[in-house]
C-alpha cells in the first residue's frame, strides 16, 4: 500500500528499499518491490562514491 504512493527508488542513508530487501534475504520484499517498479541498476550512495547495484548484490 505504501508503495502506491511513494517511489520504491527512493534512497534512504544512500539505500533504496531493494538493497534493503537483498541484504536481508527478503525474497518476498524483493519480488514485491520488482513488480512496483523497483530499479535494479540504483547504486548504493555513499559519501565518497556510487557502488554495488540491487543487480549484482544477489
Amino acid at each position: 500500500m505504501l508503495l502506491q504512493h511513494h517511489s520504491p527508488n527512493i534512497p534512504h542513508f544512500g539505500r533504496t528499499l531493494i538493497h534493503q530487501a537483498i541484504l536481508c534475504k527478503k525474497e518476498r520484499a524483493v519480488e514485491v518491490l520488482l513488480n512496483c517498479g523497483a530499479d535494479v541498476e540504483v547504486p548504493i550512495k555513499t559519501t565518497t562514491s556510487e557502488t554495488d547495484c540491487p543487480v549484482h548484490m544477489v
